[in-house]
């Protein structure tokens, strides 16, 4: 990915890197039960920790790309005009991802939809007051008693839920 980085004329201010949670090493709860529950755990409280410390250092805005996340073709300008016709209150965006097979996205223009229920967490922003919702969200949704099966949800299925709750917006 870091190659992928260089070889592209990056455009969204400086780049930091964090090392994701190792799932060889940092076992998952007992009753989170998803797939190899220890590397999906390891997912999810790897973006957990990011979360945490854009809150902590007092940022506003992030964009966040997995390490298995692959950049399109002209990713630069697409990404760009992608931007220049996102609304301007934006809380969440995703560049790339997968809709939810009984959501059904809302036409923006013709560059941006909005959907209703996305998957992935490949390349997504986040920024303002929904950073600390997104948290959250997630903190609550990941308690033993809040679901009968609360492991059978990855974050980006978490984020889908979040997306699908009237609360929100």
């Amino acid at each position: 990915f870091v190659t992928q980085m260089e070889s592209i004329s990056y455009v969204f201010g400086p780049v930091a890197r964090f090392d994701a949670i190792d799932g060889n090493r940092v076992p998952a709860p007992h009753w989170y039960r998803v797939g190899e529950a220890s590397y999906t755990w390891c997912c999810l409280v790897s973006h957990l920790r990011i979360w945490e410390t854009a809150l902590n250092d007092g940022v506003i805005s992030l964009l966040i790309f997995e390490d298995d996340a692959v950049f399109c073709d002209d990713f630069c300008k697409r990404a760009a005009t992608f931007m220049e016709n996102v609304p301007k209150d934006w809380d969440q965006l995703y560049f790339g991802g997968h809709h939810v097979p009984d959501s059904i996205p809302l036409r923006v223009n013709e560059h941006v939809y909005r959907p209703e229920a996305t998957w992935r967490t490949h390349a997504y922003a986040i920024r303002g007051e929904f950073i600390k919702t997104l948290y959250s969200h997630v903190i609550a949704f990941n308690s033993e008693d809040r679901f009968p099966n609360p492991g059978a949800y990855h974050v980006d299925h978490q984020l889908a839920a979040l997306m699908r709750d009237p609360s929100v917006h």
